[in-house]
């Protein structure tokens, strides 16, 4: 009776050893995966990060261009409002003197 004791507990101590061998493999085969995993993700969001400086770049000189372009036509439209306001004024003068010389008479 103690015989098979012995050997049940042999056994169960051989299967418990090789669950544990089991997990051990199957834990350096996926910290594996994750170490190369890791790495892929690092290139890859180093690689998004350089995009994005790119990217970032270009769209603040792209920004800058139209921010000067569109100074330029503002610039060009204040000067025309401003011939503009200065013969409305020269009109605005030539209608009162005219219009105050036919009350006179």
């Amino acid at each position: 009776m103690y015989q098979k004791l012995i050997v049940f507990i042999q056994a169960l101590a051989a299967v418990g050893i090789l669950v544990i061998a089991g997990i051990t493999w199957i834990g350096q085969s996926t910290s594996e995966l994750r170490i190369e995993m890791r790495e892929e993700f690092r290139a890859f969001r180093a690689e998004m990060r350089e995009e994005f400086r790119a990217f970032s770049t270009a769209m603040r000189e792209e920004h800058a261009a139209i921010r000067a372009e569109m100074g330029k036509e503002h610039a060009a439209i204040r000067t025309e409002l401003h011939e503009i306001n200065t013969r409305l004024g020269r009109v605005e003068g030539e209608v009162r003197t005219l219009t105050q010389g036919q009350t006179v008479r």
